[in-house]
């Protein structure tokens, strides 16, 4: 099975999020969702520290909406009212969730929602229930 490979960058230095268009050797083209070119930068040593990239995980929520690394999801078991507000990252070689199981795995058999990001809406962790 083949995914699609794309990203998104959180730009710290403005707290905004934008979708990544291209890359070209080290330079990385970014802009919003509309296609508008916001710019590019190199990802080197010099703004490490001021961008981070998202990877899309391959998978979309309930809703038809992309999943990338450092979402913040709502599940929930098929035909069950309870729900966990979990966040989505990278780890070992495969995206997890939660408490480092396997997105695809639970995905399967539970309903997710993206609700937010851990740069824009921190505050749906401090609130997991």
């Amino acid at each position: 099975m083949n995914r699609e490979i794309k990203f998104r960058v959180w730009n710290k230095g403005i707290n905004s999020m934008y979708s990544v268009y291209g890359f070209n050797q080290r330079q990385i083209q970014w802009g919003k969702d509309d296609g508008s070119l916001g710019g590019s930068f190199s990802y080197g040593q010099n703004n490490k520290n001021k961008f981070i990239l998202m990877q899309f995980t391959g998978l979309s929520d309930k809703n038809g909406k992309d999943i990338y690394d450092g979402d913040i999801v709502k599940r929930s078991l098929s035909g069950s009212n309870p729900t966990t507000t979990d966040k989505v990252y990278f780890q070992n070689g495969s995206f997890v969730i939660g408490e480092g199981d396997f997105i695809r795995t639970i995905s399967s058999f539970c309903t997710l929602e993206v609700i937010g990001n851990i740069y824009e809406n921190p505050e749906l962790l401090s609130n997991a229930v």
